[in-house]
C-alpha cells in the first residue's frame, strides 16, 4: 500500500519505504536465507524462525495474507489497482524452495503443508480468473515471464504437472515475441520489449534493468524446466544459436561493446550482470569464444567478473530477482578459468564515438556474429 505524500507516511509511521510490497520481499529473502543456513549448518533455531514467518504469512487467521492480489500497488486517495502488484510476486520462486526444505526437516507439519498448498491453489486460481492476471499474463515483456516463474513454480509445489508444463511450453513460446531474430545482424538479440515500446518509440529510462530483468526471469524458468525435461537455452535456433544465447550476446555488457541507458548510469548495479554472465557462458557455446569486452561507463568495480563465482557477491538487493547465496553449489575449475579471455582495453563508450567510427563498430559486430554462427557449426559438427 503507497502513499501519496510525505505527511501521510509520517502520519501512518510508514517512512523508508516500509509498505506491504517491502514487508513481502523481505520476508521471502529473509525466509529463504534462515532455510538455506539450517540447510547448510543444522541449526534448528534457523529453520524454527523460518518456519515461524510462513506460518504467519500465510497460515495464521490473524495475520495472513489473502490468497489474492485485489488490493495491490493502490496509492493514496487512488484506489484503482495497478498491475504491478502481481509483478511484485516474482520472488516466490525462491521461498517455494525454502519452504520444501522446512517441510523436509518436519518444520511444518502435514496439517500446515496441506494449507499452504491450499492456499498457493487458491492464489493460482485468483491469477487465471481475475482481469488482473489475464492482463499480466499476457504483458509483452519481462513481467509476462515472471508471471510464467510465479505459474511454474506454484504449480510444481502443489503437484499440478500439467500446468507445470503448460506453462513451461507457454514461456518458450514467449522467446519469440520477445526476442529479434530476423532482424540485421546488428539488432539480432535485442530484447525488443524492454528497450522499445510500440511504435518504435524507444523506452530508455530504465531499458539496463528492464533488460537484466528480462533475461534474470528467462535464467529462472531455465532452472525450473531442467527438472521437467524443457531447455529454454536451446530453444529455437537461428544459424545455430539459440534465442536466448542470441539475446545474452546482445544485452550482456561483457560480450560486446554497447551503449547504456543514460537514466541507469548512477542508479543501476552493474554487477547484476554477473550471475548472467556465468550462465550464459555455462550454456551458449559461441559465447566463449569471445574475449571479455570492457564497456568504459562501466562502474571501475564491475568491469571485470571474478573468474570464481564465489568471489562474486552472495546476495543482491532485495527486489532484484537474485536468490540469496545464488552461487551455492555452482562448479569452478580454476584451470579452465586461467584460460578465459580477456580484454585488456576498455572499449569506447559508443555514445563517444563518431558516425564513421560508428560504422566500423557496426562493421565489426556483423564479423563478430558472423564468427560466432561459424563457431557454433564447428562446436555442433564436434559434438556430433
Amino acid at each position: 500500500y503507497y502513499h501519496a505524500s510525505e505527511e501521510s507516511m509520517n502520519a501512518l509511521n510508514l517512512k523508508n519505504k516500509k509498505t506491504d510490497k517491502d514487508r513481502l520481499t523481505w520476508m521471502i529473502h529473509n525466509t529463504t536465507v534462515l532455510a538455506l543456513a539450517h540447510y547448510m549448518t543444522g541449526r534448528t533455531d534457523y529453520a524454527e524462525t523460518a518456519a515461524r514467518n510462513v506460518r504467519t504469512w500465510f497460515l495464521k487467521w490473524k495475520t495472513r495474507m489473502n490468497p489474492h492480489l485485489v488490493n495491490c500497488d493502490i496509492y493514496y486517495n487512488n484506489t484503482s489497482p495497478r498491475l504491478r502488484g502481481i509483478y511484485e510476486m516474482k520472488d516466490i520462486y525462491m521461498l517455494l524452495d525454502a519452504i520444501r526444505i522446512l517441510e523436509r526437516g518436519n518444520f511444518l507439519n502435514d496439517e500446515e503443508q496441506s494449507e499452504l498448498r491450499d492456499w498457493f491453489r487458491d492464489y493460482v486460481f485468483w491469477l487465471e480468473s481475475s482481469e488482473e492476471g489475464k492482463r499480466e499474463y499476457t504483458a509483452p515483456d519481462h513481467r509476462g515471464v515472471f508471471f510464467d516463474v510465479q505459474m511454474v513454480s506454484i504449480a510444481s509445489y502443489v503437484n499440478d504437472t500439467a500446468k507445470m508444463l503448460w506453462y513451461l511450453d507457454r514461456s518458450m513460446a514467449r522467446l519469440r515475441g520477445q526476442i529479434l531474430t530476423e532482424q540485421d545482424l546488428t539488432h539480432m538479440g535485442m530484447l525488443v520489449n524492454e528497450i522499445e515500446e510500440s511504435g518504435g518509440k524507444r523506452r530508455c529510462e530504465h531499458c539496463e534493468e528492464n533488460q537484466v530483468l528480462a533475461l534474470q526471469a528467462w535464467a529462472i524458468l531455465s532452472r525450473l524446466g531442467r527438472s521437467a525435461g524443457r531447455n529454454i537455452w536451446n530453444a529455437y535456433p537461428v544459424d545455430d544459436i539459440s534465442n536466448l544465447c542470441h539475446a545474452s550476446y546482445h544485452a550482456i555488457p561483457y560480450f560486446r561493446q554497447r551503449a547504456q541507458c543514460d537514466a541507469d548510469i548512477t542508479t543501476f548495479n552493474h554487477q547484476r550482470w554477473w550471475p548472467l554472465w556465468l550462465e550464459a557462458r555455462q550454456h551458449c557455446e559461441h559465447v566463449r569464444q569471445f574475449k571479455h569486452i570492457i564497456n568504459s561507463w562501466m562502474s571501475p568495480v564491475s568491469q571485470n567478473p571474478p573468474r570464481n563465482p564465489y568471489d562474486m557477491p552472495f546476495t543482491f538487493g532485495h527486489q532484484e530477482a537474485i536468490a540469496p547465496f545464488w552461487n551455492l553449489g555452482l562448479h569452478f575449475d580454476p584451470q579452465q578459468a586461467a584460460t578465459l579471455p580477456v580484454g585488456d582495453k576498455p572499449a569506447p563508450a559508443i555514445s563517444q564515438l563518431g558516425k564513421a567510427s560508428n560504422a566500423i563498430s557496426t562493421q565489426e559486430l556483423a564479423r563478430q556474429r558472423l564468427q560466432a554462427v561459424r563457431s557454433a557449426r564447428r562446436l555442433r559438427r564436434g559434438n556430433a
